[in-house]
Parts: structure tokens; C-alpha cells; sequence
């Protein structure tokens, strides 16, 4: 009698324990938005949405990749076609592995070594051409100080609504294509350094194929990540209307 009271005292002392100790579902835990790559290189495409972007921070895609396509990587020079020297810099990988960049080691690096030389056969950019800022030749020493990160920030939300061409066009063309469609040698003869050029090469269809990368197009900016999809309906936006000079 009492061995079969104290198991059922047993039994039901388990069952509110199990009861008591079953636990409550969590609350979902808020998970903050962040901003979608797109561009396949860890940068941001601010199509939707505003970054804010570290002004202390120096960003390759926007700061140091063109600066060297304009400087460097220019047909003739450090383009992928010429290669002088065996370096190029028109792209992140090359930029890192020809220049000899070492991280956090700017004055080791071989790409800032060539900018102080005083020897004319090694000095870089070659005389006769303009060469670097203080403030560039800064630019890119502190890049490398920060660990030479492939980085990327656009600070402002994707405005297609008053797109022009001074103020919206011409930007994206001189940051991704100027440096190689310049000079008196242009890559593929085709100069994009005013708005007759760069008009002309958007009417007959040429620029939005290369820069959507096209399978009848040569992909542009040429060996580096397409651009952003914002930039893109940017340009897409300003030939639809009529490739304005506004």
C-alpha cells in the first residue's frame, strides 16, 4: 500500500517537474539590416538604402582603384593589354601581386617606392607625365597603412530621379572608364573624356552593353568588377531620356 503511494507521489512529482522546466519559445532576436552586395567585391550597393560611410576609412573602389586607372593603368602604361614592366593596375589582384603592395608596410610596398625614386627610369608616373599629388601619393600610403583592403563604400542612396549628365554621368564614367579611354591612345579607340565622346558611344548602344557586361560587348570596366546595379540604371536612365547635356 504505501510502496504504491510513494511511486505515484514519485510519478507525478517527475511529470511537474517536466511541466515546470519546459521552456517558453525565445522571442526572435532582431537582426540588423545590412547592406546587400551586389557587386561581388564585399562592396556595398546602396540602391535601397543609405550607408553611412567612415570618412577616416579609405575605400579602394572609390578612392584608389581610380586614381590608379586614371594614373596608371592607362594605355601604354600599367593597362592589362601593355603591362610595362609586367604590372598591372588596373584591378585589386594585380594592383596587390605586380605593385608589391605589403599591407600595413606602405614605404616596403614597391608601388610607393617608385613614387619618391629619383632615378628617371624608375620613377613613377615616367617624366613627362603629370605626377601625383601630396595629397594622392597620401591617399595611397594611407590605403596600405590600413591594411591595402579590396573595400568599398557609396555613402548616398541611388538617386535616378534627377539624373544628369554633369552631375551623375560623367562622375561614374571618369571614376570607372576615363583612365583607359584617354590620351592619344585610347583602349579600342574610343575616348570617353567629354560629353560628344561619351554621348556617341551611348546612343549606338555600345556603353550600356559593355558596362551590363553583354555577351556582345568586351565587359567594362575592362578585367574589374561589374559596376553597381544603381549605376547602371544611373547611366540606363540618362540614355533613355536622351542622352541630355544637362
Amino acid at each position: 500500500m504505501y510502496s504504491k503511494l510513494i511511486s505515484f507521489c514519485l510519478f507525478s512529482l517527475s511529470i511537474l517537474i517536466f511541466v515546470s522546466c519546459e521552456h517558453q519559445p525565445l522571442p526572435p532576436i532582431p537582426v540588423p539590416l545590412l547592406p546587400i552586395d551586389t557587386t561581388g567585391t564585399g562592396g556595398n550597393d546602396t540602391t535601397n538604402q543609405e550607408v553611412t560611410c567612415d570618412p577616416d576609412t579609405i575605400y579602394f573602389q572609390q578612392m584608389i582603384r581610380p586614381l590608379l586607372n586614371s594614373n596608371c593603368a592607362v594605355t601604354g602604361c600599367h593597362d592589362p593589354i601593355t603591362a610595362e614592366d609586367d604590372v598591372v593596375l588596373s584591378d585589386y589582384q594585380n594592383i596587390i601581386s605586380t605593385g608589391e603592395v605589403q599591407a600595413f608596410n606602405p614605404f616596403n610596398s614597391e608601388i610607393i617606392e617608385v613614387l619618391f625614386e629619383t632615378d628617371p627610369d624608375d620613377k613613377m608616373p615616367p617624366p613627362g607625365n603629370t605626377p601625383l599629388t601630396t595629397e594622392q601619393r597620401n591617399l595611397l600610403i594611407d590605403w596600405i597603412n590600413q591594411g591595402a583592403l579590396n573595400n568599398s563604400c557609396e555613402a548616398s542612396a541611388c538617386d535616378t530621379v534627377s539624373v544628369t549628365f554633369s552631375q551623375s554621368v560623367m562622375p561614374i564614367i571618369a571614376e570607372n572608364c576615363t583612365g583607359c579611354h584617354s590620351g592619344n591612345n585610347p583602349s579600342g579607340n574610343i575616348s570617353l573624356t567629354n560629353y560628344a565622346q561619351i554621348s556617341n558611344e551611348s546612343t549606338n548602344g555600345k556603353l550600356l552593353d559593355a558596362i551590363k557586361f553583354n555577351s556582345n560587348a568586351v565587359a567594362m570596366p575592362l578585367n574589374s568588377p561589374k559596376m553597381s546595379a544603381c549605376r547602371i540604371s544611373i547611366i540606363e536612365i540618362w540614355i533613355n531620356n536622351g542622352t541630355p547635356n544637362n
